[in-house]
């Protein structure tokens, strides 16, 4: 296969695909955005095979594209999966109108990470620049690579299930998320990262549900106070191991619907003394205006961020996962 994308063209294309993937959107418009850079892709490495049809490609339809840039039985596998790609996409991303009022069919993650494959692979085919790492994750075809001798880092995750019974759901959510980034944590041989978790939850009494009622007394999960304690105690252990044996500073993860069980002056002048002198990590991941204001009227400097509970997979797996494993790589 002749070079159709130079190194620069291939690494800049390669860089948007990475940025959609990572994007706090929708899987709708993550696919839109594929779909754009697909077609983009492919016109690109059409004119570098025919310079004189420049005038020409804007009309060419992308199957006939894919078919000329991809022919022969030696290109089969290329072909069938851009194919598949484009067939997936303008079926379950396109936007257009539908006779009849028929919505498109629902488009799933592992397709969408099928067409991601398939033009990361097509870049690197026709460029010779191979795939980034951090696209080779998000197609789920990573290998367990090499982290430095030194690489640790404690990551405290202190989790909300829920503020009130509406929630419960999203807390479930982003529980399992949470679970699978941990599964492949352990997949892709990350043991430099060690991870704990404190979860909470309010006691709820539902007057019109005694079973609920009565299964709240029993149990009563533990408020955001007791929980705080908790998570800085394993933050003030983590400080104190990172001084002993190395390491990055560790991290305190929370996530959060309200803060409405306010912390006591105590734990909200311990947090503070941690983030003055710098030494962790802190980042308030606020899951509803509500926290967002009550993390800045607690922290005025602790920078909190909005997170979408529905897209709790990219962040556990995009701006976790993938920034964990960028720092302790060789």
């Amino acid at each position: 296969m002749n070079q159709l994308l130079n190194e620069t063209e291939a690494c800049q294309e390669y860089q948007k695909l990475l940025e959609g993937y990572m994007a706090y959107n929708s899987l709708y418009d993550k696919a839109n955005h594929i779909r754009s850079c697909i077609d983009t892709i492919l016109r690109m490495a059409y004119v570098a095979m025919r310079p004189d049809e420049v005038e020409n490609v804007k009309i060419i339809k992308q199957n006939v594209l894919i078919d000329v840039l991809l022919p022969g039985p030696e290109y089969a596998s290329y072909n069938a999966a851009l194919h598949r790609s484009r067939i997936t996409l303008n079926t379950k991303a396109m936007h257009r109108y539908q006779v009849g009022g028929k919505r498109n069919s629902k488009l799933t993650e592992k397709e969408y990470k099928q067409c991601l494959s398939a033009i990361t692979e097509f870049i690197s085919l026709v460029s010779g620049v191979p795939i980034p790492p951090q696209l080779l994750y998000a197609n789920e075809t990573l290998l367990p690579i090499q982290f430095r001798d030194d690489a640790r880092v404690d990551v405290i995750f202190l989790v909300q299930l829920f503020s009130n019974i509406g929630q419960v759901k999203d807390g479930a959510f982003i529980m399992d998320q949470l679970k699978k980034m941990l599964d492949e944590k352990k997949r892709i041989r990350l043991h430099s990262l060690s991870v704990q978790v404190v979860a909470y939850a309010p006691q709820l009494t539902l007057g019109d549900y005694p079973a609920f009622r009565e299964a709240s007394e029993m149990s009563a999960p533990a408020g955001n106070s007791r929980a705080l304690s908790t998570a800085l105690d394993l933050l003030d252990a983590a400080i104190e191991r990172q001084a002993d044996v190395g390491g990055d500073k560790p991290w305190l993860v929370w996530l959060a619907f309200d803060l409405s069980d306010k912390p006591d002056s105590i734990q909200v002048a311990r947090l503070q003394q941690v983030m003055d002198k710098k030494a962790a990590g802190i980042y308030p991941m606020a899951l509803t205006r509500s926290a967002f204001k009550d993390f800045s009227d607690l922290w005025p400097q602790c920078g909190p961020k909005h997170l979408d509970a529905g897209l709790a997979h990219n962040f556990f797996f995009n701006s976790f996962l993938l920034t964990i494993q960028t720092m302790h790589a060789l």
